[in-house]
């Protein structure tokens, strides 16, 4: 007991802050049906203005007078009856007070609450219609009780907005207290005591009925409609032609900066709402679609700060806080938008836009599955909205239910040039669970509906290369770099198609075309470093994967490479560098320890191969590659035997890989094992029968086996392909030792000299040698 006495305070104001949240949404329910919307009409018939009104008895409604003041006509919208007529009856103008008898209003009564029973510091509910926005309460305190002009008032800080005036302010009970007039100062505001209506009643002056207008465009109505079916460049030209009809209407020039905004013509709706707010500067609509055009100027301090001032003069308006949510998500504050959001939906949940923020915010997040719920209910509100409907079709198909996004986009008839990019998103889910027919249709309804839709183009490529069409995929991707020559992405999927058909040299310029894009990525830089590591340009390789790893500094892999080329190049000390970051990254990397296998055998120590060769093998039990370094290395180091064990495992572990089968036709070689060397040779030659290693062995395996003339036609072959291959101009002269053809083994060390004068050295030092007593007599 002692303990829940302590918190009992802490309870009690959390259970009054739920009271005061429900009271709020209570009194609306219990009064807004006797709230209605007044508009009024000019001369010419045009509506040019609105206020609120408050249904005090059968078919009779009070508002300011100030709200009718020289209106022709006056009429009321009270939910979704349509309007109706409303005819002035009697009028206080020094309280600003007057009376309208509506015929066939079938609304409930308010009950009053006399004057003398308010007390200064209750809780109050103002409720009314602000710029033209459906009903909406906000609460405060009924400040003071007090005189201005002579006239008694009611001073509250609950919030009143341009078309609040008119409306009820209620006590907790759903009791009217007063009629809400207008704004005194900041968070200040004026109702006239509800005492009063009776007032009007017995001593108002009677009000002459306007004669009705000419019949003009209802603007207003027209709008709305536009609106809700967000016929953006319609709304725009409308809004234009009401403009200029009516230059100082507020409403006119709101919905202009409203279009502007909607049809991407932002620094003139910044223009026009800016202008509008200094005119109006408690007006909370215009504030919220300036935050709008401030976020399509990127300034997005300055649409924050018109956000929050539209809900500074709103806060029950849930459409304001839904603005500020959508701009403080595209400031980059998922959490703060998400619960602006959500207080926008408690406020109006029968609003759509609250609930396409919160859709939007969540998709931003990756949480497609809420978004989808949310932008349904969008859909419900707005049954009819086929811009909702492509937006819920988008949202589907990037959640992965392209089956009622397709139905969606079917049942929409005509095609938009936006529903490409749908379409688009439908194939990439499809083409991920590997509907490849799927994926290709849509990728084709989505260039069929935008031919220039490079991205379609680009994807549909990439997947026709994924299903082995490449002939197809080519002229894609093509196709995709007609539109955009530079899309890095269709550069570098090209490149590779054409380099699988033999074409490295327009592959490669694809790639260098690719790399010089402001978009580039490692992707594109790792494949020029390929193309240029292919062709043994290894500084171009070496430039390219520092680019890569420059990009993504996290691929092992790139680093990897970058280690590699450095090693080659002899650049010790930028390749143990780029191997230290691959360590750090991945210790246990199989590249990375055969790389260090490498760098360490072609500087001689192939025991310190052979130790990177074994960790590799001990890792990676069934990798061919691992298999093949280590016997690389003990073939290095004149351990034959083990040598042919390592690598036939590596050959039975990969029959195809062309790399163990040489290296162990020259183990059999140097173990005498003349026969298993040309065999495992021949193996090798079936596999890549332009191999020059695989040559000169098989040329050495059959002049030690004494089938000169077969050895000949080796060297003979390789000469004729490479002219200046310095292996097998020595590979000639000792054949023409052997053979005694002396002319031939004097031309090898003439062409040596020039090619490779330590190579000439060794050739005439195994001739004098061996030649026996008939030696070849070289030149001085």
């Amino acid at each position: 007991m002692t303990t829940l006495a302590r918190w009992a305070p802490f309870v009690a104001l959390c259970l009054a802050g739920a009271v005061q949240a429900q009271d709020a949404q209570t009194i609306f329910r219990k009064v807004s049906p006797s709230v209605v919307v007044i508009r009024v009409y000019d001369a010419a018939g045009a509506a040019y203005g609105q206020g609120s009104g408050v249904v005090v008895a059968p078919e009779e409604v009070v508002t300011n007078c100030h709200v009718i003041e020289n209106a022709r006509s006056v009429r009321i919208i009270a939910g979704d009856s349509g309007e109706l007529k409303a005819i002035p009856t009697r009028g206080l103008v020094e309280s600003d007070l007057c009376l309208l008898q509506v015929e066939n209003l079938a609304r409930p009564v308010v009950a009053l609450k006399p004057g003398a029973e308010v007390v200064r510091g209750e809780r109050v509910f103002a409720i009314g219609n602000p710029l033209g926005l459906r009903l909406s309460v906000s609460e405060g305190l009924a400040s003071a009780l007090t005189s201005l002009g002579g006239q008694p008032r009611i001073l509250t800080s609950a919030a009143i907005s341009p078309g609040s005036s008119g409306g009820g302010l209620f006590d907790t009970q759903g009791r009217l207290i007063g009629i809400t007039t207008r704004t005194l100062a900041d968070n200040v505001n004026v109702a006239v005591p509800a005492d009063l209506i009776a007032k009007v009643r017995s001593e108002g002056e009677a009000v002459a009925p306007p004669s009705e207008p000419e019949k003009d465009v209802d603007w207003l109505a027209i709008a709305e409609k536009l609106h809700t079916e967000r016929q953006w460049q319609a709304l725009l030209d409308h809004a234009k032609l009401w403009r200029a009809a009516y230059p100082t209407s507020y409403l006119a020039a709101q919905t202009l900066g409203l279009a502007q905004v909607n049809v991407g013509q932002t620094a003139e709706a910044r223009a026009t709402l800016l202008e509008l707010t200094k005119k109006f500067p408690r007006a909370a609509r215009a504030f919220s679609y300036l935050a709008y055009a401030y976020r399509g100027t990127k300034e997005l301090d300055l649409a924050e700060a018109a956000a929050r001032r539209a809900v500074e003069l709103l806060p029950g308006d849930g459409y304001g806080h839904s603005i500020l949510a959508e701009i403080q998500a595209s400031a980059g504050h998922p959490r703060e938008a998400a619960e602006s959001a959500q207080t926008a939906i408690q406020l109006s949940p029968a609003l759509p836009y609250p609930w396409e923020a919160r859709a939007g915010i969540a998709f931003a997040a990756k949480r497609y599955a809420d978004a989808v719920s949310d932008i349904r209910v969008v859909a419900r509100l707005l049954p009819g909205n086929l811009q909702v409907r492509r937006k819920l079709a988008g949202m589907l198909a990037v959640a992965g239910q392209t089956g009622e996004a397709r139905t969606i986009m079917a049942a929409l008839g005509a095609s938009e040039r936006s529903d490409a990019q749908i379409w688009a998103s439908i194939a990439s889910q499809e083409s991920q669970s590997k509907r490849y027919g799927d994926a290709e249709n849509a990728y084709r309804r989505a260039i069929e509906i935008d031919p220039d839709f490079a991205y379609g183009w680009r994807n549909l490529g990439l997947l026709l290369a994924r299903t082995n069409r490449e002939r197809d995929a080519e002229q894609a991707l093509r196709t995709a770099l007609k539109i955009d020559p530079a899309d890095n992405v269709a550069l570098g999927l090209l490149a590779e198609i054409i380099s699988k058909r033999g074409d490295t040299t327009e592959a490669k310029n694809l790639l260098e075309q690719a790399t010089q894009t402001t978009s580039s990525t490692a992707q594109e830089w790792r494949a020029l470093g390929r193309s240029r590591l292919n062709e043994r340009n290894y500084q171009g390789a070496a430039d390219a994967y520092a680019k890569a790893v420059e990009l993504e500094p996290k691929s092992t892999d790139d680093w990897i490479e970058l280690a590699n080329t450095h090693g080659i190049l002899r650049q010790d000390t930028q390749a143990l560098a780029a191997v230290q970051r691959a360590e750090q990254l991945d210790p246990a990397n199989e590249r990375l320890l055969l790389v260090l296998a490498r760098f360490h055998g072609d500087r001689g120590n192939y025991a310190k191969a052979l130790e990177f060769g074994e960790r590799a093998v001990q890792k990676y039990p069934a990798s061919a590659d691992a298999w093949n370094t280590k016997g690389y290395s003990l073939l290095r180091l004149m351990q034959y035997k083990p040598a042919i064990e390592s690598l036939t495992t590596a050959t039975r572990l990969d029959p195809d890989k062309v790399a163990p089968w040489i290296n162990l036709g020259e183990a059999h070689l140097h173990a005498g094992e003349l026969s298993r060397a040309i065999a495992t040779l021949e193996r090798a030659l079936k596999l890549a029968p332009k191999a020059v290693d695989a040559r000169l062995f098989m040329s050495r395996a059959f002049a030690s086996a004494g089938q000169f003339a077969i050895a000949h036609k080796y060297v003979d072959e390789l000469l004729q392909e490479a002219p200046n291959l310095a292996a097998a101009w020595l590979m000639s002269g000792l054949l023409g030792a052997a053979t005694k053809d002396q002319a031939a083994t004097l031309r090898a060390y003439e062409k040596l000299k020039l090619l490779n004068p330590p190579l000439a050295a060794a050739l005439r030092k195994e001739v004098e040698t061996k030649a026996g007593p008939s030696p070849v007599q070289f030149p001085d």
